[in-house]
């Protein structure tokens, strides 16, 4: 008995102590959400500066301004004045939206901003510091300008 609870434990032990395979892990060749999102994105973005640039084209009696931002804009009026917007001066501006079939989205409406101290869109807040005291000037905002990335 004592033999046979010895060989039984020493069995045991040899089965125990066997070298274990590792489980190696599944691999699955997927595209993630973010790169799909980026080329989405990006199809979207030219997309869309193909359009403004058609609306630009378009408008041959106006002269277009490229800005590094990404976005178009036109004087409709200059102002006479030389001062441009710093960081917490309060504005006062008077805007409307439009498609870019020109149909009107929101109509005129007037409102306060204060420069950089506020949340405003990107295209808007950026726009802004390239005005004058009595600058008009028409935005062509993309999308991603406008609102972000999807």
């Amino acid at each position: 008995m004592k033999n046979s609870f010895l060989i039984i434990i020493v069995v045991l032990l040899v089965i125990s102590c066997q070298k274990t395979k590792p489980r190696l892990p599944v691999v699955r060749k997927s595209v993630s959400k973010i790169e799909t999102s980026i080329e989405i994105n990006n199809k979207l973005k030219t997309a869309e500066e193909l359009i403004l640039k058609k609306v630009i084209k378009n408008d041959s009696l106006s002269t277009y301004y490229s800005s590094k931002y990404g976005f178009w804009y036109k004087y409709d009026t200059k102002g006479n004045g030389n001062y441009f917007p710093k960081k917490g001066d309060e504005l006062l501006y008077t805007f409307s939206v439009y498609n870019v079939n020109n149909k009107l989205i929101y109509k005129e409406k007037e409102a306060h901003y204060w420069v950089d101290k506020q949340d405003i869109i990107d295209g808007l807040e950026i726009g802004f510091k390239l005005m004058k005291q009595g600058d008009k000037i028409t935005f062509l905002f993309p999308s991603n300008v406008a609102y972000g990335y999807s």
